[in-house]
């Protein structure tokens, strides 16, 4: 698994944004998301964590599991579609998760009784 800084970057890449357009969103310094992505920065606070999250359009289940505070679920356990996702398809891209998420959503809807 991936650590956190690496991570952080990875997700901004794929969704071009830059560091201060995260950090805008996240109401963080430019300078600690770069400080982040460079790994100075191994167990930020639960605050910061949620404010990325929300600076990366992503889960902040999916953040924390990342960052290491939620631990990666049993075989035997049923996880959420993109942390089974992310695990399972590590190469896969955060948009590739968000579509398959959102085409989950459509086959529910279409089969819904």
């Amino acid at each position: 698994m991936e650590d956190l800084g690496n991570f952080i970057k990875r997700v901004r890449n794929e969704k071009n944004l830059t560091q201060e357009e995260i950090a805008e969103e996240a109401g963080l310094a430019r300078s600690y998301i770069s400080k982040l992505e460079d790994g100075k920065f191994k167990s930020p606070s639960a605050l910061i964590l949620t404010k990325l999250a929300k600076g990366l359009g992503i889960s902040e289940e999916t953040i924390f599991q990342i960052a290491g505070y939620i631990p990666f679920t049993e075989k035997s356990d049923l996880p959420p579609l993109d942390i089974y996702l992310r695990t399972k398809y590590p190469k896969l891209s955060e948009q590739a998760i968000y579509e398959i998420i959102l085409l989950k959503k459509v086959i529910e809807e279409k089969y819904k009784k």
